[in-house]
């Protein structure tokens, strides 16, 4: 294995094992509980270009979703990052995403002819109100139209929107029904529509969280921690002449008259 100036190893899959570092904490996440998750890929890197890249990634995907028991109601294949709504099961996150990237960050090295980390490690995932469902599709599926990419979702292949649409074959792991169910939606043209019509921003977003940010609380600014002075600085603070002093008035000595002065 090749070695790097960070005193790790690259291993099979361009990742780095640190020689002596902490282990990450598990994360823990409540079984039949709707996620968004946010795998980015390093340096904000475009390794998803292609629709060949996207169709690899989405096949990866779903074998990982049989592989457990978490369902995946709705996706977006971004350039440099992927948005994931899931249901979570009782199997770890780990022990099923960590091979769909390992397998999917091989594939694009060797396609690349690359060395080194695809994903950042670890995604970011948030834990949504049950009411937010609705929301988290709606921002997953406009995620090409905010970034000027297309007008209107329904544009875009890039989502799991047409799919639900029905203007592409859904993929057999994509768990549509779960999605209008918990979004609350009759069907699917009842969800489009309201997609396509509706705008959900990120703010949007955080208030569908389950431990959304309060809006309009007041924030307490930062205080900086005190800065205690060394020995050697504290002596030469005080061998400072005060402004009084400057002045030829020094608050701390009594005030001379004119006998007393050489």
């Amino acid at each position: 294995m090749a070695r790097c100036h960070t005193h790790g190893v690259w291993n099979a899959r361009g990742r780095i094992n640190q020689r002596g570092s902490m282990p990450r904490p598990k994360r823990s996440f409540r079984p039949d509980t709707a996620y968004h998750l946010i795998p980015r890929f390093v340096g904000g890197q475009w390794f998803i270009r292609t629709g060949e890249e996207r169709a690899e990634y989405l096949r990866l995907l779903g074998l990982g979703l049989e592989a457990s028991d978490w369902k995946c109601f709705s996706f977006a294949i971004m350039s440099n990052h992927i948005h994931l709504g899931l249901v979570a099961g009782v199997t770890e996150l780990v022990s099923w995403i960590r091979d769909v990237h390992g397998e999917f960050a091989d594939w694009i090295n060797r396609r690349s002819k690359r060395i080194g980390a695809v994903f950042v490690r670890g995604p970011k995932s948030y834990e949504m109100q049950p009411t937010g469902v609705a929301r988290l599709i709606g921002y997953i599926h406009r995620n090409p139209v905010r970034a000027g990419l297309v007008d209107d979702p329904i544009q875009s292949d890039w989502t799991s929107h047409r799919a639900y649409a029905g203007r592409d074959q859904a993929p057999s792991w994509l768990a549509s029904a779960l999605g209008l169910e918990l979004a609350g939606f009759g069907n699917a043209q009842q969800m489009h529509r309201w997609v396509c019509a509706t705008a959900v921003d990120r703010y949007d977003l955080q208030a569908a969280l389950a431990n959304a940010p309060r809006r309009g609380a007041p924030r307490k600014p930062k205080r900086e921690p005190p800065r205690s002075a060394s020995v050697g600085q504290s002596r030469a603070l005080r061998r400072l002449p005060s402004a009084g002093c400057i002045r030829g008035n020094d608050p701390r000595r009594p005030a001379r008259g004119r006998s007393d002065r050489r």
